[in-house]
């Protein structure tokens, strides 16, 4: 993105013009991690352009920390992008991703999926991460918009606490728990994953979507 310092605001507005450029007038939203924070401005700020909406493993926000610890954080985790490199930090940090019952070729698809990350956009997204907090926009949440939460009952980065805490301020969202599943539980169990998706959107998508 344009801005050095981007916040959730300005990942949603990229959103819009995306879906503007391919003439997409609505959608059926997922996001993922700290791609929640994006999805949940979004929809906030384009309700009308949101059929439903699925957070998984969510990524909660530093916004509602104090300001020196905001900054730690933040320190902490572009500084390791900067020493390690993209492979590197992949390698060290990708078995935390996963459950204890992952395939041995999940932990190869994290590694390269995080190993080809681009330092600039990491680090743009992880100050967006900083000030972002989720819960508040979800407490803007239209009350008719269809949606749901999925998480990993072993995931370490966003542990279910913090999913659960989510849902408890979208009362109307359904919570689906994949048993054994880390963070990256779409990668380490995608046939439950994606039998989840197929089930919520055959019973929200209508004649138009």
């Amino acid at each position: 993105l344009s801005p050095p310092h981007p916040t959730a605001d300005d990942y949603a507005a990229a959103l819009a013009a995306f879906l503007d450029a391919l003439e997409i007038e609505a959608c059926h939203l997922l996001g993922h991690s700290l791609g929640c924070l994006m999805a949940a401005r979004f929809t906030v700020r384009h309700p009308e352009r949101v059929r439903s909406l699925t957070l998984c493993s969510i990524a909660g926000g530093h916004g509602p920390l104090p300001a020196d610890e905001r900054q730690k954080l933040l320190d902490q985790r572009v500084g390791d992008l900067a020493s390690l490199g993209p492979r590197q930090m992949a390698e060290k940090r990708a078995p935390r991703l996963l459950g204890p019952a992952a395939p041995p070729e999940a932990l190869g698809r994290v590694i390269d999926t995080m190993g080809s990350v681009r330092p600039g956009g990491y680090a743009q997204a992880a100050r967006m991460l900083s000030t972002g907090d989720v819960k508040a926009d979800v407490r803007r949440f239209p009350a008719t918009l269809p949606g749901q939460i999925i998480y990993g009952d072993g995931d370490v980065i966003t542990p279910p606490a913090r999913n659960q805490g989510v849902a408890a301020v979208w009362p109307t969202a359904a919570v689906h728990v994949i048993s054994g599943a880390g963070h990256a539980l779409y990668l380490e169990q995608p046939d439950r994953f994606n039998s989840l998706l197929v089930d919520f959107l055959s019973k929200t998508t209508g004649p138009s979507s």
